[in-house]
């Protein structure tokens, strides 16, 4: 059986919180935990902590999608939710203790779909079918009103182009206003609420001989509007991520040909300038919040890092390294507490789970075995 709690704190970590750094060398008490534990290569993981604490984590392996959670203290077991799926996110439903959905693509018919389950009582409910198109339906990515309805976007070359869609849903089962939004061409699409609006960020490439770039477009209340390129035309963007703060600030990551950018988007403001975190990133960034901190994490290929935003990002610090490669970072948090997930390369691939706490200074969490 495995716990989390807190204790252990050697006299390098209690240096570290002094410094603001917090250094886990591998295989000290604090290390993070693999939850795949499988003999295949296991990728592009999507965790979620809802108001219960519970910790969701879902992942790609060759024969589908797993699930794993942390709950009263100990990991289930992987469980297989998918025979050939891909492409997993998850929404928590912050109004509700334990409700999390979960959309991914998969074959279906001579397509590809996009599908939902919910987590409720303990159990995934039957998948829904929400694209229903007779295209490549993929990369699917929820938000939700205040109210509840939930938001779903993916990316579905039906039209005969990659074009971002649309569907909506009061309950997670009932989709409805399954809609093609024609103007906005493009991949893997993210969506955002922010300033009383909804927001897409998605991927676009002109053609093969050029880069993909950050595109930006809001729905102000009489249509989306033109879309516009947030990152540098001339540069690729490797990957990104997406936040929104309680005040209603869009905050935009993304990986430029290696280089980490960020810019900010308020109300009656528009976008700030572009800054650089740091160079030599690999991969998506992730975005955590956790108690009043903004952080940002990332992987250069062999370490974890992470920054701290405080009116400008501060100096990035390693806090996780394995000495062997790690990818496919994603974060999620929850009251004080930011949970990392990432994929790491040892026999196979494997997904592994940290955890910190935000106290003022940071503290790990001890794993006991």
């Amino acid at each position: 059986m495995r716990r989390w709690m807190y204790g252990g704190v050697s006299v390098l970590l209690l240096m570290g919180m002094v410094l603001g750094v917090i250094a886990i060398p591998a295989g000290a008490d604090g290390a993070p935990v693999n939850v795949s534990r499988s003999a295949a290569d296991s990728r592009a993981a999507a965790v979620a902590v809802t108001p219960a604490g519970t910790v969701h984590v879902v992942w790609e392996e060759p024969d589908g999608l797993y699930h794993a959670r942390l709950a009263n203290g100990t990991w289930s077991s992987p469980v297989r939710i998918s025979v050939d799926g891909r492409h997993p996110a998850l929404w928590v439903d912050r109004r509700q203790p334990d409700v999390v959905y979960l959309a991914w693509d998969e074959p279906f018919g001579n397509a590809r779909d996009v599908f939902v389950r919910r987590w409720q009582n303990g159990a995934w409910s039957l998948p829904r079918n929400v694209s229903q198109t007779d295209g490549y339906a993929a990369q699917p990515a929820f938000a939700q009103r205040p109210d509840g309805t939930l938001i779903l976007v993916w990316s579905d070359t039906t039209p005969g182009t990659a074009t971002l869609y649309r569907a909506v849903s009061t309950d997670g089962d009932v989709w409805t206003s399954v809609t093609p939004l024609n103007a906005l061409v493009g991949t893997s699409p993210r969506v955002v609420l922010a300033g009383g609006n909804e927001h897409l960020i998605w991927l676009y490439r002109p053609s093969f001989r050029e880069p993909r770039r950050l595109m930006w477009s809001r729905n102000d209340g009489s249509g989306w509007t033109l879309p516009e390129i947030l990152s540098t035309p001339t540069r690729s963007v490797e990957g990104f991520a997406v936040h929104v703060q309680p005040d209603g600030t869009l905050w935009v990551a993304w990986n430029e040909v290696g280089d980490l950018k960020t810019r900010a988007w308020q109300l009656g403001q528009g976008w700030n300038g572009t800054a650089t975190v740091t160079l030599g990133a690999s991969g998506a960034p992730a975005f955590a919040a956790p108690g009043s901190f903004l952080f940002l994490f990332w992987s250069d290929g062999q370490a974890l890092h992470r920054a701290l935003w405080e009116g400008t990002w501060r100096a990035p610090q390693a806090w996780w390294t394995p000495e062997r490669p790690v990818t496919d970072v994603t974060a999620a948090a929850w009251g004080a507490e930011a949970v990392v997930a990432w994929s790491q390369q040892g026999t196979a691939w494997d997904v592994w789970v940290g955890a910190l706490r935000a106290s003022g200074l940071w503290t790990p969490y001890v794993l006991v075995r």
